[in-house]
């Protein structure tokens, strides 16, 4: 007889600044069932920690410290697994914009949810 088992907890990565957000994310989420495999505070590693960890979902800010932004990162992302999904999160509603001016993203599974998020949308995005 063949178990049924139980759909496994989304996967999760979050790339986010500010700390108190990127800890209130975690917490929230993992406390909702999601398994977050890592954190960082910047998009530099982003392409070593997705390759290491392949999670179900990416969550990141999109005005991160560094070189890239979080539209830039994505697209690494998506060179190495075009089936990634990715959540930017960002306060600049031109963000949704760029990306949609950007044919690259056009196929790819990746939404820009305006800041402040509320905790339930963000359990929703990564349930999906």
């Amino acid at each position: 007889m063949k178990s049924l088992g139980r759909a496994q907890n989304p996967r999760v990565m979050i790339i986010e600044d500010e700390l108190d957000l990127l800890i209130l994310y975690k917490d929230y989420l993992r406390k909702k069932g999601c398994d977050v495999m890592a954190t960082s505070t910047t998009a530099e590693e982003i392409l070593f920690d997705y390759k290491s960890y392949r999670p179900d979902f990416l969550i990141m800010d999109y005005k991160l410290p560094g070189s890239k932004n979080g539209l830039q990162a994505a697209k690494e992302v998506f060179l190495t697994d075009a089936k990634a999904k990715i959540i930017i999160l960002t306060a600049f509603d031109k963000v949704k914009y760029e990306m949609q001016a950007d044919r690259y993203f056009q196929d790819k599974n990746i939404k820009v949810i305006l800041k402040p998020i509320q905790m339930s949308q963000l359990k929703a995005l990564v349930s999906q």
